[in-house]
């Protein structure tokens, strides 16, 4: 587990609104942020002009528009407060800072990176392997906290479904629990 005191010393503390963009579509990602409180939601839109929502981070862990502050280009999506947010907001210097200063945190830094990934990863796997009525229960069992703190018409954009099959989904959910 990340040592939050640690990176408190080297990060700009922030507090976002419900609905803030953090990092907006086409503009460079400059910062690498902890979830300290809040959850986070990155979506975009397809050629159509539908939005879609591909992933919510949860507290306690990093989000940013990783191509776009690894490789300095423009973000591919939106980073958004899904709900109101305390963040530590960590610059490409402060980094560079940390990873200087502090070798043996950096060690312990990147392995819970990689298990992060690797954690995401073999969810996203399972989940897209899944029918749509899974993956809503799999949300509804792993993250019931996103029933509760986000709007349903994201939560549907997530799963690929119309706001009302969420509804539905609900019904059926608790009549065969």
């Amino acid at each position: 587990m990340i040592n939050v005191k640690f990176i408190e010393k080297y990060a700009e503390p922030l507090r976002v609104k419900r609905n803030a963009i953090i990092t907006n579509f086409g503009y460079k990602e400059h910062f690498l942020y902890y979830i300290q409180e809040g959850l986070i939601r990155k979506h975009s839109y397809d050629e159509e002009g539908n939005e879609f929502t591909f992933d919510f981070i949860s507290e306690g862990n990093f989000v940013s528009s990783y191509e776009s502050y690894i490789l300095e280009t423009p973000s591919k999506f939106i980073v958004e407060a899904a709900t109101d947010c305390v963040l530590l907001r960590l610059s490409k210097d402060m980094r560079d800072d940390i990873i200087m200063s502090a070798p043996v945190e950096i060690d312990s830094f990147i392995r819970m990176i990689e298990m992060i990934f690797l954690k995401n990863l073999k969810r996203k796997v399972l989940f897209l392997k899944s029918s749509k009525f899974i993956q809503f229960k799999m949300l509804l069992e792993d993250k019931p906290y996103l029933f509760e703190d986000v709007q349903k018409q994201h939560i549907a954009s997530y799963l690929g479904v119309a706001p009302q099959t969420i509804s539905k989904w609900f019904r059926t959910y608790y009549e065969e629990a």
